[in-house]
């Protein structure tokens, strides 16, 4: 409503996003920003920061999984059953935002379902 009672009272709507400063230099554009923060946390994130007694750890405890076979671990290839689907939408938080299909958490939480 406030949006609507700016705009015809003629006050100028401002953009939201602001300019970005990084290594003494302007950002202005949502694409420069974008860019600038994803090799940002790209370089934060990266194996080089890590001391190396941790990359040996990490490579020694991680596990390779062969998603295309049921030699790695068996479960990852299992079907999901109906139990996993209810039980993942019961813990499903109210109101929170949908995902990739665009359906809303709420469309599932009072979905009628059958119990085995």
């Amino acid at each position: 409503m406030w949006s609507h009672i700016r705009r015809l009272a003629g006050v100028p709507h401002l953009n939201s996003i602001r300019p970005l400063s990084c290594d003494d230099l302007i950002y202005q554009t949502p694409a420069e920003i974008s860019e600038i923060l994803a090799n940002t946390y790209a370089h934060i994130s990266s194996d080089n920061n890590y001391d190396p007694s941790f990359i040996q750890h990490k490579t020694d405890e991680e596990t390779t999984l062969n998603f295309d076979t049921d030699q790695s671990v068996p479960y990852y290839n299992d079907p999901i059953t109906k139990n996993e689907v209810i039980l993942t939408i019961q813990q499903c938080k109210k109101n929170s935002a949908p995902g990739h299909d665009q359906t809303p958490t709420i469309f599932f939480t009072k979905a009628p379902h059958k119990r085995p």
